[in-house]
């Protein structure tokens, strides 16, 4: 109470509430969200949402064309590298038939970055003279990551997209184990690869795309962690990757 309030036996007034801080044009904006953690939209509800879910698919039939034209010269060589077509062609149906993002990035950077990983792969090519001590060890490797590949796959189902996307959090089958499942298929079926037809070129291919996906990894859980359930289900499965590792 002040001096006076207790002089006169009144209540001291109440201090009035503290103003927002004010710039020469007015009320100091809030935060707002910096490029790398777009916030996206929600797609199915706009025009704008169904155009970029649209595009998205387009983009992602065109990779399988691609991947189409790139592995059919190399089919007499590399039987595995047919097979894993399967994979694919599964991720690219369900893509087509999924479920509508319940948000999906628009910055353009989640965009190139989706597209460097899912093309990089394409360098890999048939060496002239695969190394026979390392051939049956990498065709072991790219067998084991089709197979986990296609098992998540399977669990992600009709969720499955290119570039940073909220389609639901999966936490069963390989999702219990790691974060980033499908991902981890794809570097561990490249990598055989790699030790099948070893060369410099693939050696650097390789690295490239396992640049971009971590990259790719990293812009995705920027937008997921948005989501408190994919908060609780990181808090849980602490690896992306590899268990106990990454």
């Amino acid at each position: 109470m002040s001096a006076l309030a207790r002089i006169e036996g009144r209540p001291a007034p109440a201090k009035a509430p503290a103003q927002p801080a004010m710039s020469s044009f007015g009320p100091a904006p809030s935060p707002s969200l910096s490029p790398s953690s777009d916030a996206g939209v929600e797609t199915g509800q706009t025009a704008s949402g169904r155009f970029i879910d649209g595009l998205e698919k387009a983009i992602l039939t065109l990779l399988f064309v691609a991947l189409l034209w790139q592995v059919g010269p190399q089919a007499a060589h590399q039987p595995l590298k047919v097979i894993f077509l399967v994979p694919n062609a599964l991720v690219c149906a369900l893509a087509l038939s999924r479920r509508p993002a319940r948000r999906i990035s628009t910055a353009p950077a989640d965009w190139l970055i989706a597209l460097a990983a899912s093309t990089a792969p394409l360098l890999l090519s048939v060496a002239t003279g695969p190394a026979e001590s390392t051939l049956w060890i990498g065709q072991g490797v790219m067998l084991a990551g089709m197979v986990i590949g296609l098992a998540a796959t399977a669990t992600l189902w009709r969720s499955f997209g290119v570039v940073p996307a909220n389609r639901g959090i999966k936490r069963c089958g390989p999702y219990r184990l790691i974060r980033h499942p499908i991902y981890a298929g794809y570097a561990l079926w490249q990598l055989g690869f790699v030790l099948s037809n070893p060369s410099w070129t693939n050696l650097s291919a390789f690295a490239l795309a396992v640049t971009f996906q971590l990259w790719r990894i990293d812009r995705e859980e920027l937008l997921l962690r948005r989501d408190p359930v994919y908060a609780d289900y990181a808090a849980k499965v602490r690896y992306r990757l590899v268990p106990n590792l990454f």
